[in-house]
C-alpha cells in the first residue's frame, strides 16, 4: 500500500521502531495497512497510509523480545567483535 507523501521515513525508523524485530516490523507495516483500511477516503481518492495510521499500527504492535533479552543480545553481539 502506498505511503502518504507526508510520511517521514527516517522519522518513522528512529521513532516508532525502537525494540521491534523484523518480523515485528513486518506487523507493523501491516497494521498500518490495515489501520489506512479502516480509515478509508471520503471522497473516492486511493488509500494511502499515513502518519496516524502508523502511530495507530505502533500503540497496536507489542515488541516480542523483551528489553532485557534486547540488551543481552547486544551483550553477546559486542563481546564477540
Amino acid at each position: 500500500m502506498p505511503l502518504a507523501p507526508d510520511v517521514d521515513l527516517a522519522a518513522v525508523a528512529t521513532t516508532l521502531t525502537a525494540g521491534l524485530t523484523g518480523a515485528d516490523l513486518e506487523a507493523f507495516c501491516r497494521q498500518a495497512a490495515f489501520c489506512a483500511l479502516e480509515r478509508g477516503t471520503a471522497d473516492g481518492a486511493p488509500i494511502q497510509v499515513n502518519p496516524v495510521d502508523l502511530q495507530r499500527a505502533r500503540t497496536e504492535i507489542v515488541p516480542s523480545v523483551a528489553p532485557e533479552e534486547l540488551r543481552a543480545y547486544e551483550e553477546w553481539q559486542e563481546a564477540s567483535r
